[in-house]
């Protein structure tokens, strides 16, 4: 897939060098060269910020749902007195719900 998106780019790269600027970078093997390199590093680099960007929207989407959907349930539910706590008494036989 690497291989694809390099060739697209690079392919992209050389239409522009040759045809729109008609100008190569010094010997015609050094400009498809740098050019591939810099295809390589474009691609390794927007691939890299995607994953990145990904992560951090991922982490914060996370961190949000765990505050407010969580935390901030417990503390309304604090406010409005809403726990209802029972001890529970036990024997062998029976088990009994205390409020």
């Amino acid at each position: 897939m690497l291989m694809i998106f390099n060739l697209i780019n690079t392919g992209s790269m050389t239409f522009f060098q040759f045809v729109v600027y008609q100008q190569p970078y010094g010997q015609f093997w050094l400009t498809f060269l740098l050019l591939n390199a810099l295809g390589l590093s474009g691609i390794f680099f927007g691939f890299f910020t995607v994953s990145l960007t990904s992560f951090f929207l991922l982490y914060y989407l996370s961190l949000v749902n765990f505050i407010f959907i969580f935390i901030w349930q417990i503390k309304v539910m604090e406010k409005k007195n809403m726990f209802q706590f029972y001890v529970v008494e036990h024997d062998a036989k029976s088990v009994r719900y205390v409020r």
